[in-house]
């Protein structure tokens, strides 16, 4: 804290100072008219700083302002700037009609800021299947939808259904992309003999596609989770009851711990379930992303080698970035290591859940997620899901 005190006071010191003294060229003549900053690019992570210094080569009574082009990227005070949501903005010094700028290229904590640009490593690997969700209907070759009331053996509120009220392709009014949309809705719904109080979608490709090992990835927008929405993309064993098919959670958000710690916009983990039978194991990761990432697109891939599950968020925008997931899988005959369990076809999932276990909510009175403002409704748009492969031996790919 003492050396950024001083390193700020230095900046002012020097800024003020430069902008009341005139400086002369060696022959005595009245310099040009400018302002110069230290640097043109900065790069910093979110909640770090750096330092910009002005020169200027004038005598002038206008004050020295700093300004950003975009605060909720970064701000700046007295040249000092601080880093606040991935992205680039202008932070520029002006002083009377003369200005200086430089450009701030924002990377979320986990990314080497040094090196902002390398290459990303699914270039290593060959698209083998996607879809872009790019139509009018589902693909009910590929996907099937869910239709129960069982809570998804986790206490959940919500009735999955087919209408297209709740699953369905369609637009984002937002973006205009067209996505796999999974909508949950607080109301009273009845089938064959069973009421719930909220909706929602639940989509799968068992049976249907399958894949062993290689690289998946969703690009997705998650809602506004508040209390008591559970958003998730994940996969499980082809084959085998579970929890001795195996699960792998990708991406699962809404969880009772980011409620606690008022997180719910950032806070999300992966995980996977293994086991004989119940009660299952489990190796879970918690994470905390430095930035917001519900409400807007953002993508969540899994590299699944013989050796090991490994995830990352906003791979492919920081292809340096740190993964919030990494487990070994080598196998083994051990039905109590992980390794017995994940050397299989696995299906794809995606759902919205409401309530229940995960998110610490058993009544729909208390899921504030779903409210008059948004019309009762909330939308979990995917945008796409791709698997990737190497093709080198390992790999097992089936479509019906």
């Amino acid at each position: 804290m003492k050396k950024l005190m001083i390193i700020s006071f230095a900046a002012i010191l020097f800024s003020i100072v430069t902008g009341c003294e005139p400086t002369t060229t060696g022959g005595g003549e009245e310099p040009t008219n400018s302002i110069t900053l230290n640097k043109n690019t900065s790069n910093i992570n979110i909640l770090k700083m750096d330092t910009l210094v002005a020169t200027l080569k004038f005598n002038s009574a206008e004050p020295l302002v700093w300004s950003s082009s975009d605060e909720k990227i970064a701000t700046v005070f007295y040249g000092i700037v601080t880093g606040k949501y991935p992205g680039t903005c202008n932070i520029t010094a002006t002083c009377g009609n003369l200005s200086a700028t430089c450009v701030v290229n924002v990377f979320p904590s986990g990314v080497d800021p040094n090196d902002p640009d390398p290459k990303d490593d699914i270039d290593d690997y060959t698209l083998i299947w996607s879809d872009e969700f790019n139509g009018t209907t589902l693909n009910g070759n590929v996907w099937n939808i869910e239709v129960n009331s069982n809570g998804g053996g986790n206490n959940e509120l919500q009735y999955y259904t087919n209408r297209p009220q709740n699953v369905r392709i369609g637009i984002d009014p937002e973006t205009g992309e067209s996505c796999l949309i999974l909508s949950a809705i607080k109301e009273s719904y009845t089938q064959n003999g069973t009421t719930r109080t909220c909706t929602s979608g639940r989509v799968n490709t068992k049976n249907n596609l399958t894949f062993k090992y290689g690289l998946i990835e969703a690009r997705i927008k998650i809602p506004y989770t508040a209390d008591g929405l559970w958003p998730a993309f994940w996969m499980m064993g082809n084959t085998g009851g579970w929890p001795k098919c195996g699960e792998i959670d990708i991406m699962e958000m809404g969880s009772s711990g980011g409620i606690r710690n008022g997180t719910q916009d950032r806070y999300f983990n992966g995980a996977i379930h293994f086991g004989q039978s119940w009660p299952q194991r489990s190796i879970v990761r918690s994470f905390t992303s430095s930035y917001p990432i519900q409400g807007s697109y953002h993508t969540f891939r899994l590299y699944w080698t013989p050796e090991s599950l490994t995830m990352y968020l906003d791979k492919d925008v920081y292809p340096n970035v740190q993964p919030y997931f990494n487990v070994g899988i080598t196998a083994s005959e051990n039905t109590d290591n992980q390794g017995y369990y994940f050397h299989k076809p696995n299906f794809i999932l995606f759902n919205l859940a409401i309530g229940g276990d995960f998110t610490g909510i058993n009544n729909i009175s208390n899921v504030t997620a779903l409210n008059a403002e948004n019309n009762n409704t909330a939308n979990f748009y995917i945008d796409y899901v791709r698997i990737y492969q190497k093709n080198g031996g390992n790999e097992d790919f089936w479509q019906k």
